[in-house]
């Protein structure tokens, strides 16, 4: 199961431009053995290093912020994100590939900042990896594997596939943990390259895979725990949901996420509809199904046929009934909408039906509105 707890009420040595502190807090995710678990930073972010208003609107991809922050040049490069927290692009959040002493340049993957003026409210933020994450002296969810040979391995880390096309996607990536050695990707090339500065976006979950129990582990034991800790992410946060050109004869298009919050969310909250990134379905049958809401984790408590295993199925799935106005679940047919779908620390799979043209959506959710 997971639970959530705060740790403190503010967190000091933020930058100045900061207008108030932010709590810190935790949350705990159950990794049970012989079984994959869907894992993610659940919203609880590295300490930024800036909070503050931009001084002037964008030029092209390059942002100027206020005050005299005196950076050194590119020292965010590639390892540091910028989320707006206020204004029309309000929850995105986009790649820092510069930065000068006052600016910060960003990758925006297609997307443009077009709408975005002077003090509207960013945040600079250093991406989780997975030697962060899981660092190798102090972590204790990933059993170390005692070298690179698949025999070897006891835990392994699984990333989904975030790119390529269709449904029920493979995961293309694979990690694992080397006693005295960290971090090593097994499907890089060559193999079993350094992975400790390996990215994990802050809206996408990975997979911890484990094998048997090591010998020795009691049995009253169910698996390992995760617990990542950060500062919590209160403000707006928006996810970019991928479909496929209905005009080019494709179908559905599977969507690895995981909602940037460290509190359970009920499906009526979420804003996934109210926000236009998820498609109304036009009728209760398969026919008149559109957008679907996968869940593969939700209270893992013991380990069950249900609820645990290795590339296991998801254990609820849901869609939204334009006609009737609310969520079903597509099993029992029930009203869901008080439904606790997106549990933290956890992940889902959102599969978008096609459309003309193939349009990118924006699931944006604020939890102050």
């Amino acid at each position: 199961m997971s639970a959530v707890a705060l740790l403190a009420a503010a967190a000091p040595g933020l930058h100045a431009a900061e207008a108030s502190s932010k709590p810190l807090g935790y949350t705990t995710i159950n990794c049970l053995w012989n079984s994959d678990t869907l894992c993610s930073p659940a919203g609880l972010t590295e300490k930024p290093n800036y909070v503050g208003t931009l001084s002037a609107a964008p030029t092209g991809s390059t942002l100027a912020v206020s005050g005299t922050p005196s950076w050194t040049v590119d020292q965010f490069k590639d390892t540091h994100y910028v989320r707006f927290s206020t204004g029309t692009k309000a929850g995105r959040y986009y790649k820092v590939t510069a930065n000068t002493s006052e600016t910060l340049t960003v990758d925006l993957g297609g997307d443009n900042l077009s709408g975005v003026v002077a003090a509207d409210g960013v945040k600079l933020i250093k991406y989780w990896t997975l030697g962060t994450l899981f660092p190798l002296a102090t972590q204790n969810t990933i059993i170390e594997s005692a070298g690179n040979f698949g025999f070897q391995r006891k835990s392994e880390i699984l990333f989904p596939d975030l790119t390529s096309e269709g449904i029920n996607l493979s995961s293309p990536r694979k990690f694992f943990l080397v006693t005295g050695a960290g971090w090593r990707e097994a499907t890089s090339t060559p193999a079993n390259q350094a992975a400790d500065n390996v990215i994990v976006l802050p809206d996408m979950f990975f997979i911890v895979r484990h094998g048997a129990a090591p010998a020795g582990t009691p049995v009253e034991q169910i698996g390992t725990t995760y617990v990542p800790m950060g500062t919590v992410e209160s403000g707006p946060t928006t996810i970019s949901l991928t479909t496929l050109n209905s005009n080019e004869g494709k179908g559905s298009q599977d969507n690895a996420v995981a909602i940037s919050r460290p509190v359970a969310v009920a499906l009526k909250d979420s804003d996934l509809v109210s926000s236009g990134a998820f498609m109304p379905s036009i009728g209760t049958f398969g026919f008149g199904r559109r957008d679907e809401l996968f869940i593969y984790d939700a209270n893992v408590d013991v380990a069950t046929a249900a609820d645990s295993g290795i590339n296991r199925s998801s254990v609820d799935k849901y869609f939204y009934d334009g006609n009737a106005g609310n969520w079903v679940n597509a099993t029992t047919l029930a009203n869901a909408d008080n439904d606790l779908a997106f549990q933290p620390g956890t992940g889902v799979v959102i599969r978008k039906y096609k459309t003309s043209g193939g349009v990118t959506s924006f699931w944006k959710f604020d939890p102050n509105q």
